[in-house]
């Protein structure tokens, strides 16, 4: 699953930009996948049961959503945005990505990806070089793209859909003690990506407010930590479909063997890619940019980009097991409290310019670690 999980984000090749509904994407595909793993062992049709409530609650999400980008777009005379076309495609096949992961159907997500990336390549060859379309050529593959990446999920999991009667669909959407729950998870796990969002968007602020090359300089760095968290966040992805499914399952000592892995193979792999950063960055630096002033700085304090995957393992893995475990509140308050010591400590440490403002993100991934493992035991009590 994990390794499943690492080589999707090197299949997201697409040409359109879907930042505006990225972030709720997000919190529908994870609680989705969560979800959907802690009903296996009960049975699939009430997995499927709540991908029938997603795909509702989404939709419902992305046609505010659209119409809101619609009116900005608008507002800006763009007479190009084609983004909310694809409604509802791009939706459902967010919903069956969760669900297949929440199966523990991994291989057919990455297939789903594959399928979904080449698709809408070979579309905008076919619709921009050949037929001469354009930006309008790039909107349409899209549009199409997904359409075949969304048959492609429903024929596999075309035997769960056999079972989707008028009864059966009934008693899927009119169950009030269900989507309170969902809509519960759905808040808590917004309240945490926001939280992050923030801490990210602020480090880039305040890397602008000290100079040019320093917010450069840092976006580049920014890089690498991010291609780091595509493999420790596979070992996260994986710990939330196993412990949700050990959790359905009532075992104990099932759940304590996927945290020690998780937790293992995660802090082998953050620091493996810490000791590869302080070896490769310093050749890397300047492929990534051409500016001899932007590449000085990057190099001034590139040890602390190298050495952020073993600082942020245990939050990125301990984050999927309280997910996966369904204690998305504990998830959401230590996010919180964590935030609150990263704008405290880069308040503490702002006279020490940019190092101050990287050991403070440093902090904040320690921080989010520490006031999650605090609350381990609650782990084996979700799962008792």
């Amino acid at each position: 699953i994990a390794r499943d999980k690492m080589l999707q984000p090197f299949h997201r090749l697409r040409l359109t930009d879907q930042t505006a509904c990225a972030a709720t994407h997000n919190i529908i595909f994870t609680t989705g996948r969560v979800l959907f793993s802690n009903g296996m062992t009960s049975a699939h049709r009430a997995c499927l049961r709540k991908f029938v409530r997603h795909t509702v609650i989404g939709t419902f999400v992305q046609f505010h959503l659209n119409h809101l980008w619609d009116h900005i777009a608008s507002a800006l005379n763009n007479n190009g945005v084609a983004d909310a076309d694809i409604f509802p495609l791009n939706l459902i096949f967010i919903c069956l990505t969760g669900y297949l992961l929440g199966a523990g159907r991994s291989g057919a997500v990455l297939i789903l990806q594959l399928l979904l990336n080449i698709s809408n390549i070979l579309l905008d060859l076919l619709f921009v070089l050949i037929w001469n379309k354009g930006v309008a050529g790039v909107a349409e593959a899209t549009v199409w793209a997904e359409g075949i990446a969304v048959a492609g999920g429903l024929v596999l999991i075309r035997a769960e859909l056999k079972n989707l009667s008028l009864s059966f669909l009934r008693t899927a959407l009119i169950a009030p003690k269900q989507w309170v729950a969902l809509l519960a998870i759905n808040r808590d796990i917004m309240i945490r990506t926001l939280c992050l969002i923030f801490a990210f968007a602020w480090f880039t602020n305040q890397g602008a407010a000290i100079s040019d090359d320093v917010l450069a300089a840092n976006l580049v760095l920014m890089q690498f930590v991010s291609f780091a968290a595509f493999f420790i966040d596979g070992y996260a992805n994986a710990a939330e479909v196993l412990i949700g499914q050990a959790r359905g399952a009532r075992n104990r000592s099932q759940t304590r063997s996927i945290i020690r892995a998780s937790l293992a193979t995660g802090w082998a792999t953050g620091a493996a890619i810490t000791l590869l950063f302080l070896l490769v960055i310093p050749w890397f630096v300047p492929w990534l940019s051409d500016s001899p002033s932007v590449v000085s700085t990057a190099l001034n304090f590139y040890g602390y980009a190298a050495i952020a995957p073993l600082m942020s393992s245990s939050a990125y893995l301990l984050d999927g097991l309280f997910i996966g475990a369904l204690s998305s509140q504990i998830m959401r308050n230590a996010m919180i409290q964590s935030l609150l010591l990263y704008l405290l400590f880069w308040w503490l440490l702002g006279p020490l310019g940019n190092s101050g403002l990287w050991l403070s993100l440093l902090i904040f991934y320690v921080a989010r670690g520490l006031t999650l493992w605090r609350h381990r035991s609650a782990l084996q009590v979700l799962t008792a």
